[in-house]
């Protein structure tokens, strides 16, 4: 984890403003927020620099320069690592346009590799995998992390509800790379802060409602310039009405999921092989004894004819 800084820098001071207002909009009791966030926030008193202390410090130096790809890369992480977190997809397209995802996982290496894995995202279309197939050049990288619960850390601030905490941290840095859609910022955003951003924005669901259950607010991209987003829409990638949108998996889950199917293939392979290791020996078996008795068949009647 990183310390919290003593002087803030020109990012970190609008980070720090739009963090805030976020809180104060998630405990404001008329909010339909407050029911699944008003009371956690309201018992972590230290939220906002235990933020600050989550993510890296290599994101404020980003911030604070040229918003660039080169510089992206610059932002780093171990993106190997099982780690739970925020990650960051930068994406340079065909259109030589550069646009951004920002996701979040309970196991950062494995959410990376779904991303990765053609037939996922096959199955699982979104705007996010329409820029991916459309580009020439990707990468990842981790804009913070929180601690393991297996260090003991629970007591820290918001860890009581880490899912919460991982909301709260994409909902903020998804702010502050401007990476969400432009309804959604003029909704977020404090006055003063600028609503468009250098890259375009691939996130469309609000982080917020991750692990939500029922029914989303399903933004309405019909406004958005960008030609990409356009030509997902008039493709019918993803209708502009409202949709049921299907609850996210928790990453344990899916990586659950995958690990009983791929053990339970095992299982029926080591099986099915066994099967026919048994058949072939019960074979062999039969054909020695056909053998036996074929010979000392032959043996007897040779002895009865001498006779």
């Amino acid at each position: 984890m990183e310390e919290f800084p003593g002087e803030l820098t020109r990012s970190q001071l609008e980070a720090l403003e739009v963090l805030q207002h976020i809180l104060s909009k998630l405990k404001d009791p008329s909010a339909k927020w407050y029911a699944r966030y008003g009371k956690w926030v309201e018992r972590h008193k230290n939220l906002d620099e235990f933020c600050f202390r989550c993510t890296r410090s290599s994101v404020w130096k980003f911030l604070d320069g040229k918003w660039n790809l080169d510089q992206m890369k610059l932002i780093g992480g171990n993106t190997k690592q099982d780690a739970r977190g925020i990650y960051f997809n930068g994406i340079h397209g065909l259109d030589k346009k550069t646009r951004l995802y920002i996701g979040q996982s309970q196991n950062i290496r494995y959410r990376i590799s779904q991303h990765w894995n053609f037939r996922y995202r096959r199955d699982n279309p979104s705007l996010h995998y329409y820029a991916l197939q459309r580009s020439d050049f990707n990468l990842f990288g981790i804009l913070a992390t929180i601690p393991s619960p297996s260090m003991g850390y629970h007591a820290l601030p918001g860890m009581d509800s880490p899912d919460l905490l991982l909301n709260l941290l994409e909902m903020w840095m998804a702010i502050m790379f401007k990476c969400l859609p432009k309804q959604t910022m003029q909704e977020w955003v404090p006055e003063g802060v600028k609503v468009e951003g250098v890259f375009g924005a691939l996130n469309i669901a609000t982080p917020l409602d991750t692990r939500q259950t029922g029914r989303r607010e399903w933004v309405d991209l019909g406004e958005c310039e960008d030609p990409l987003v356009r030509e997902y829409i008039d493709g019918g990638e993803r209708k502009r009405s409202d949709v049921e949108y299907r609850d996210r998996k928790t990453d344990e889950a899916v990586d659950q999921t995958v690990g009983n199917a791929n053990r339970n293939r095992n299982k029926a392979s080591r099986s099915k092989t066994l099967g026919y290791e048994g058949s072939g020996d019960s074979l062999v078996g039969v054909m020695v004894v056909c053998g036996i008795a074929a010979a000392l068949g032959y043996t007897l009647w040779r002895s009865a004819k001498r006779t």
